[in-house]
């Protein structure tokens, strides 16, 4: 079976570190792409030209591991234009669909949470973009989850300060969806 797992949720969600936190456990995913990961390869995130570089050899990879049937994983708010219909294509060339979707309750919180990145070093987004993003993400969710063969969403609203206990311990799985039935927590 093909299997594409897909890690999304809005800016400053944690799906990077959600990711990392699931190797942890040994859970293995496939070939990542993560349009993040590839700009840190060889650019620079506040580089306009590496992040639209970055992008299209996202998109290429994509196509590349659905086009030869690739167990594989992106990373993705699900606010882009083509998301949606790539995930019906990934289903309709036979992948098996596992979402893993990491909420915030609200715009201001992803805004928090990418200035607590950009104070570590991390790479900033305009806060227009992000407001856009955080709608287009929920709307998109919705449009995929028939699409998807397992799904679970975690809130990760609440947040600890002290870097050395954010192990996503307050991070919450509210609905898990198995044989086309939704559970709530």
């Amino acid at each position: 079976m093909k299997n594409l797992y897909i890690f999304a949720g809005v800016n400053g969600a944690g799906k990077s570190t959600f990711y990392i936190r699931q190797l942890e456990n040994l859970n293995f995913y496939g070939a990542r792409i993560n349009s993040d990961e590839i700009v840190r390869e060889f650019g620079d995130w506040r580089n306009r030209d590496d992040q639209t570089r970055a992008g299209k050899l996202a998109l290429k990879l994509r196509k590349y591991y659905l086009e030869r049937g690739v167990d594989f994983n992106i990373e993705t708010t699900l606010s882009g234009k083509g998301i949606v219909k790539f995930i019906k294509e990934a289903k309709e060339k036979g992948y098996h669909i596992t979402l893993y979707y990491v909420k915030l309750d609200s715009v201001e919180l992803s805004k928090q949470r990418v200035a607590i990145r950009v104070s570590r070093n991390g790479h900033s987004i305009d806060e227009a973009i992000l407001e856009r993003r955080f709608s287009k993400s929920f709307e998109n969710l919705e449009k995929i989850m028939p699409i998807c063969d397992k799904i679970f969403i975690y809130d990760n609203s609440e947040f600890i300060e002290n870097e050395q206990e954010q192990k996503f311990s307050n991070l919450k799985l509210v609905a898990e969806k198995f044989n086309n039935s939704f559970i709530t927590t």
